[in-house]
């Protein structure tokens, strides 16, 4: 069984922006049923577009990448992962932002690799994350 990769927000953000050379083609040589988004970037994104009314090229891109690329939904399993995290980091005085709280908890929950260009995910415990913006050689 190959690996669940569950893209963050911002990885999302850099391929439909065209950022980061060669991102979008790291995406695209993954199996399409290895890939996945969290129903809380699903809701990043819906804002972001809320935002920019009008807009259809980023609308279109968007909407493409929602159809492509599965939404997981945010369930109980997911849940009770960010409730054991949330204490976790709290005590250990390194807390997350509340929306990367639940992508970590997210990724936690399915066991999946998060995909994120974001640093504040590394003291995470057990989360398993890489970086496709700057691959470890």
């Amino acid at each position: 069984m190959s690996a669940l990769y569950l893209l963050d927000t911002n990885i999302v953000s850099y391929v439909l922006k065209g950022i980061h050379p060669g991102l979008r083609g790291r995406v695209d040589s993954k199996n399409p049923t290895s890939l996945a988004i969290s129903a809380v970037t699903a809701a990043e994104l819906r804002f972001w577009l809320a935002r920019r009314q009008g807009l259809s090229r980023i609308s279109f891109h968007i909407e493409d990448f929602l159809r492509r690329v599965p939404t997981l939904p945010w369930d109980a399993s997911a849940a009770t992962a960010y409730g054991a995290l949330k204490a976790t980091l709290f005590s250990a005085g390194r807390p997350l932002a509340e929306l990367d709280l639940q992508i970590a908890s997210h990724a936690l929950a399915l066991d999946a690799i998060l995909v994120t260009h974001d640093a504040a995910f590394a003291h995470v415990p057990n989360l398993r994350t890489e970086d496709w913006v700057n691959p470890l050689p």
